[in-house]
């Protein structure tokens, strides 16, 4: 099926083709992305932190006096803010001495105060028109006010300032606020307070796989059908679903796999792309040579990366070996080796073996244990070999068997324990095995142990 890229915009202008989109985080800015399953989405949450300025109230008063402090708080005042600024105390302004002084309060005198004479000084007169003949020099501009200024005296030598005095207070330069971008903080250098109302221009820098495609970026444009932007206050949640052509879910047998942004084609799959708008998959079928022979060779995954047509068929290779004979003597099946299948219509041969015989006797107790001793089983008529001898009880696993030539010449060295109940088992190497004719053979029940029926049988062949 054909897959498409999702296009990526800057502020309207095509930046490229991908199949994911990388967000960075710049300083000051923090990227939180999560899965959300339910609604078929992936959030990307873009917040900024630090660059803002907190205000809070004025913790001085202004008092005569007072020195120069830059003072230690985190917080900025607004421009309209306003220092607490003491009263005079009662009882001023004092009257008029013989003699002047500096003073020691920290509170300056109201501007439309009047000094009583005293009567100390002016023999009680308290006319204030003894005062009318002062002459009052123009007290200049007040000096302008400047974030820094250090606190001083002055050197005027005019009087004191008009109640209605204004002292310069000069509004921000051109170019202020800064903007809150990837720059490290700073205290700055400016001697003019802020404006209550101003505010920060937050300025990112947009990378495309670690590249960075513009800086100074206010606003990232999501352009395309399968991209979504929602903003709940602070937050903007934006929903790629893939596009026009692209795919949103995957499934196995009806069950969602995990959404990725990659889909992945192994083997068995040609995957094209067609250089224009799409990817063309296909299956990769088998080459010249496929499907392979029936055979009973082994079976085997294989290696190969392509898939089997479903209206295949594999050839069966003629057989070159011909059906095993079927030995009489034989006691076990075969599977065989040979990698061939035979025909329907195949045919064994028998191959007779007549010069292999037995001779044996079953000791039956009635229930009880057999007596032991010697049982005369045959007397050869014609030479002959014993290859084996063989035991089978009912029960038990202590009976003892072995078995003699001529009453003298046992063919086991050691008797033999029949150790499992209902289980043929050979008692090993014999000895004495030449047989003449006119020989008697002879069987031997050792020990009956708990067995109450034992047979005993002697192999032997014929030259």
């Amino acid at each position: 099926m054909p897959l498409k890229d999702v296009e990526v915009r800057k502020e309207g202008v095509s930046t490229g083709l991908a199949e994911a989109i990388n967000f960075i985080e710049g300083a000051n800015v923090t990227i939180t992305t999560a899965a959300d399953t339910a609604n078929d989405e992936i959030d990307v949450t873009i917040a900024a932190s630090g660059g803002g300025v907190s205000f809070g109230p004025p913790t001085g008063q202004i008092d005569m006096g007072d020195a120069n402090d830059e003072g230690a708080g985190a917080n900025a005042t607004r421009t309209d803010h306003q220092h607490s600024f003491p009263a005079p105390a009662p009882s001023y302004p004092l009257d008029v001495a013989a003699a002047e002084a500096d003073g020691t309060a920290t509170t300056p005198a109201r501007s439309d105060h009047v000094h009583a004479h005293g009567s100390a000084y002016a023999g009680g007169h308290t006319d204030v028109a003894a005062h009318s003949g002062s002459v009052h020099t123009d007290p200049g501009t007040p000096a302008q006010i400047d974030i820094g200024d250090a606190a001083a005296a002055g050197t005027g030598t005019n009087p004191p300032a008009a109640d209605d005095h204004q002292h310069a207070f000069p509004a921000p330069t051109t170019g202020y606020p800064l903007d809150v971008d990837d720059s490290a903080e700073a205290d700055g250098t400016g001697a003019t307070v802020a404006r209550s109302d101003h505010k920060h221009a937050l300025r990112l820098a947009v990378k495309d796989e670690g590249v960075v495609q513009g800086a100074g970026v206010n606003i990232i444009d999501f352009i395309g059908s399968g991209v979504s932007v929602s903003v709940t206050g602070t937050e903007a949640d934006v929903t790629v679903t893939g596009g026009g052509g692209g795919y949103s879910t995957i499934q196995d047998d009806g069950v969602a796999e995990t959404q990725r942004a990659i889909l992945n084609f192994q083997d068995g799959f040609e995957v094209v792309d067609d250089a224009v708008d799409s990817t063309d998959v296909d299956l990769s079928y088998g080459p010249a040579g496929y499907p392979l022979d029936a055979t009973f060779a082994a079976e085997a995954d294989g290696t190969a990366i392509t898939v089997a047509r479903s209206d295949h068929r594999h050839t069966i290779t003629d057989p070159t070996t011909l059906p095993a004979t079927i030995d009489l003597d034989s006691e076990t099946s075969t599977e065989g080796t040979s990698t061939d299948v035979a025909r329907a219509d195949h045919g064994h041969g028998i191959a007779t073996d007549d010069n292999k015989f037995t001779v044996g006797c079953l000791l039956d107790g009635a229930g009880a244990a057999p007596a032991v001793g010697f049982r005369m089983l045959w007397r050869a008529p014609f030479a002959c070999t014993v290859t084996n001898i063989r035991g089978h009880v009912d029960a038990g696993t202590t009976t003892q068997i072995n078995a003699r030539r001529n009453q003298t010449s046992d063919f086991l060295a050691v008797d033999y324990t029949i150790t499992a109940a209902n289980a043929w088992q050979d008692a090993g190497a014999v000895q004495n095995t030449a047989i003449v004719a006119g020989d008697d053979i002879e069987a031997e029940l050792v020990a009956a142990g708990t067995a109450t029926k034992v047979n005993i049988q002697i192999d032997l062949t014929r030259p």
